[in-house]
C-alpha cells in the first residue's frame, strides 16, 4: 500500500536485510545477494556489514534519483523529514495486478538516505573480501549510474574484486531490467566496463 511506505524507515529496510541474510546463512553454505534498486542498496549493506555474504549483486543501486541533482540529495532528504509527507497512487495496471503503484516522498527519502549511508560505508569499510559486481542501465531514467561506477571504482581502489556491467543506452531498458513484461536482452549486449 503507497500510504505504507510513507512511514518506511531505513532502519526497517537493514533490518529486513539483515533477517535475509540470517535466513540464507541458516540453508545454505554460501550467501550470495542480488538486489535491483532499493535491493541494490540492501544487497550493499549485507556485503560490507554481514562476514556470511561472499557475493553480491547489486543491479541499478538506488544512491540517487535521476531528476534530483546531485548538490540538492542531502538537503531534499532532510527537509523531507520537516514537511507533510506527499504520496502519489498510479492507476493500476493489469499486467501487473502484484503492484501497487505509486511513492511516497518520505519513504524516497529514507531510501536515499539509505543510499547515502551505504555509499559512505562502502567507501571506509576494510572489508575488501566480498566478490561484488554492479549492473547498470545507461537508459535508466529512475536512478543515475555514475555514484554507482564511483563506488565501484573506490572498492577496486582498495583491492576488492569489483567487476561492472552497463546495459547500452541503444536497447531502452526501463529501470528494472529484471521486469520479463515487454522486454528481452540478449546477452551479447551487455557491456563490461
Amino acid at each position: 500500500n503507497v500510504g505504507e511506505l510513507a512511514r518506511l524507515t531505513a532502519a526497517e529496510l537493514v533490518h529486513t536485510a539483515d533477517a535475509a541474510v540470517d535466513i540464507a546463512a541458516g540453508l545454505g553454505d554460501t550467501v550470495v545477494v542480488v538486489g535491483l534498486s532499493v535491493g541494490g542498496t540492501l544487497a550493499l549493506w549485507a556485503g560490507e556489514e554481514r562476514p556470511e555474504v561472499r557475493r553480491a549483486v547489486f543491479i541499478a543501486p538506488a544512491f540517487e534519483f535521476t531528476h534530483v541533482p546531485s548538490i540538492l540529495e542531502r538537503p531534499l532528504v532532510n527537509l523531507s523529514a520537516r514537511i507533510p509527507n506527499v504520496s502519489r497512487r498510479s492507476a493500476p495496471d493489469s499486467a501487473r495486478p502484484d503492484r501497487d503503484p505509486g511513492f511516497a516522498t518520505h519513504g524516497l527519502a529514507q531510501v536515499l538516505r539509505l543510499g547515502m549511508a551505504v555509499r559512505r560505508d562502502a567507501e571506509r569499510a576494510s572489508r575488501t573480501s566480498v566478490e561484488t559486481l554492479f549492473l547498470v542501465n545507461a537508459h535508466d531514467h529512475t536512478v543515475k549510474s555514475a555514484p554507482v561506477l564511483a563506488l565501484a571504482r573506490a572498492l577496486n581502489d582498495r583491492g576488492a574484486p569489483v567487476s561492472v556491467y552497463e546495459f547500452p543506452d541503444r536497447l531502452g531498458l526501463p529501470h528494472n531490467v529484471l521486469d520479463p513484461i515487454d522486454q528481452a536482452t540478449p546477452a551479447g549486449d551487455i557491456l563490461a566496463v
